[in-house]
């Protein structure tokens, strides 16, 4: 048998236009009684309704009001259970949603958290939430193709696309507005894109974020300074532009691409592991980088071009252009 403790101690009251934006700690403990409770005070001016489900059994729910002392107890069947949890307003509107699946067992100790956030919306074929007045696209339901995000969803700017927005949707072309500074984890992850236009304030391109398409070439505006691991992994790139704002570029950005040679701007401080590796180490002759850049070396010797080598060790981290006169060879050439 199992208990599962609902706890307010480690959570984080909202305030103002942040009540979207907190997180519930909830404990499990073993018990001879199996049930689920929560003993304590609300600490916030929000009502939550936390509600528990097994997909099979009735949903089993309490409600904590601000200030009071409430105690529930539920009994708790072994198995998997998806905890909701609903911030409303004293007139009932829902402000913060929050949720977790989880295995609960006898003899289980552990913390779960849930992370509340804005409640989801819909514009047209894009889900959406709103926070601090700035919106992030969530979701899309539309029919792929070529998509172009808005810069502002109901009188709020756009300035994010959350993760895995737009994963395996059927997109063959995306424009990304100049309202956008963000570009999460997985955003745009298994698609068939053959155009991309990211926009002028992105700073941030978040990890896995266009890997898996069929672009063959890209264009890093000079608003950007981070560019995640394996972000543009696994398509076919020819050509690329980096903006001179970039400084750190993640292990693995590039895999997989037909890249014959790259430009890194004097900005760029921090390049991760293989960042040429797969089909890119038969097509790339030619690099150009920055003096003192920290160039991680290749996990193995099956990912080695000898550009890194070359870089680090045979001529000691100087700026210019390394080249080598086929992909045959590992023996790299530098000209300042």
């Amino acid at each position: 048998m199992a208990v599962l403790i609902l706890a307010t101690s480690c959570f984080i009251p909202y305030s103002g236009q942040d009540a979207g934006m907190g997180r519930f700690s909830i404990s499990v403990g073993s018990s001879s009684t199996s049930r689920v409770s929560w003993n304590g005070y609300e600490t916030s001016s929000f009502t939550h309704v936390i509600t528990l489900s097994n997909g099979s059994s009735a949903n089993k729910s309490t409600t904590i009001r601000p200030g009071e002392p409430q105690t529930a107890h539920f009994t708790v069947e072994p198995g998997v259970w998806t905890i909701s949890v609903e911030g409303r307003t004293p007139n009932g509107e829902v402000v913060s949603v929050g949720s977790v699946t989880k295995s609960i067992t006898a003899g289980t100790n552990g913390t779960i958290g849930i992370k509340m956030g804005p409640p989801e919306e819909t514009d047209g074929d894009f889900l959406y939430t709103v926070s601090s007045g700035e919106v992030t696209i969530t979701g899309y339901t539309g029919p792929g193709g070529n998509v172009s995000i808005p810069s502002t969803i109901d009188g709020f700017t756009v300035t994010t696309i959350g993760y895995q927005a737009f994963v395996s949707k059927g997109l063959t072309g995306v424009t990304i507005p100049n309202s956008v500074t963000e570009i999460g984890q997985y955003a745009f992850y298994g698609n068939q894109l053959t155009s991309l236009t990211i926009g002028n304030s992105v700073i941030d391109i978040g990890d896995y974020s266009f890997r898996g398409n069929q672009l063959t070439s890209v264009t890093i505006p000079n608003s950007v300074t981070s560019i995640g691991q394996q972000a543009f992994h696994s398509n076919q790139l020819t050509s690329l532009t980096i903006g001179n704002s970039v400084t750190s570029i993640g292990q693995l950005a590039f895999v997989d691409n037909q890249l014959i040679s790259v430009i890194f701007p004097d900005s760029v401080t921090n390049i991760g592991r293989d960042v040429f590796a797969g089909t890119n180490q038969l097509t790339i002759t030619s690099v150009t980088i920055g003096a003192n850049v920290q160039l991680a070396s290749p996990a193995t010797s099956a990912t080695n071009t000898g550009f890194e080598d070359a870089y680090n060790t045979t001529y000691g981290k100087q700026a210019g252009t390394y080249t080598r006169p086929d992909t045959d060879t590992t023996t790299w050439t530098h000209t300042p």
